[in-house]
């Protein structure tokens, strides 16, 4: 492996190793990190000033980099199926470790491998190519699934099992965000809670509006008016950095007042 200066019209090697490094399907398994500064080859980052190791992403074949050191992983499929376990990964700039990824996902099986990544020019979509190979080896066909390359988030709700009718209820949630590569707290986001009644005739839904606080948490208090089963839905739709989180859902019985 070596590293040149293109600078000049006339590349001059910068540095070339003394040593063999782990081979790397070009140009699906290298990509250059943004700046210049390192570039990945089979799942590790490589400095490109003295060609040492920097980051170790997995044992992985396939790579991505966008201009914003987002860097998204594809490992090869395991021996054990139907896999469950993720195979591709999105890590935020300057992650430090394969634990630190952003957002992951499981796409291959026995007869579907990763072969090619690329990721939007904004880091917010990653297409992947997924080979088909039918269990014979033959024929081949190529497929693309874009996939949201986000931070993933999560979404809590909670609150009593029960109220009285004409009577008040609190229901305390949280939102977190996996956008630095490790859970955190999703301040400022805006979180939406639909609620609707059932088994008091018709009524329409109603929705309510929270706010996270500096630790992600946000509290609703609401007005129970009939008797019936009250059920509130949370959902957080995202932005530009994170991915909209799975509703959570909590169900409350109204009493007779």
């Amino acid at each position: 492996m070596a590293s040149f200066n293109v600078s000049n019209p006339a590349a001059v090697t910068q540095v070339a190793s003394t040593q063999s490094i782990q081979s790397c399907p070009v140009p699906n398994g290298l990509a250059v990190l943004a700046g210049g500064a390192a570039f990945v080859c089979d799942g590790d980052s490589y400095s490109t000033t003295d060609l040492s190791p920097q980051v170790f992403y997995g044992t992985d074949d396939v790579v991505d980099a966008a201009a914003d050191g987002t860097v998204a992983m594809a490992a090869p499929p395991f021996s054990d199926f139907p896999d469950t376990i993720p195979d591709v990964f999105v890590f935020p700039p300057g992650a430090t470790s394969f634990s630190s990824y952003r957002a992951a996902y499981t796409l291959e099986s026995p007869t579907a491998i990763v072969a090619a990544l690329a990721l939007s020019a904004d880091s917010e979509n990653l297409y992947a190519v997924i080979q088909n190979t039918d269990t014979a080896g033959d024929p081949v066909s190529f497929t693309v699934q874009a996939l949201d390359a986000r931070a993933t988030t999560t979404l809590t709700l909670s609150g009593p099992a029960s109220g009285t009718a004409h009577g008040r209820v609190t229901l305390i949630g949280q939102l977190t965000t996996q956008l630095t590569g490790t859970q955190a707290a999703l301040a400022g986001a805006k979180v939406t809670i639909t609620r609707t009644i059932t088994g008091a005739g018709k009524r329409p839904a109603e929705t309510l509006t929270a706010t996270t606080a500096a630790d992600g948490t946000f509290t609703v208090t609401d007005a129970l008016p009939v008797r019936g089963t009250y059920t509130y839905t949370a959902s957080y739709a995202g932005n530009a950095a994170n991915a909209p989180a799975t509703p959570a859902t909590v169900t409350i019985t109204g009493r007779p007042g």
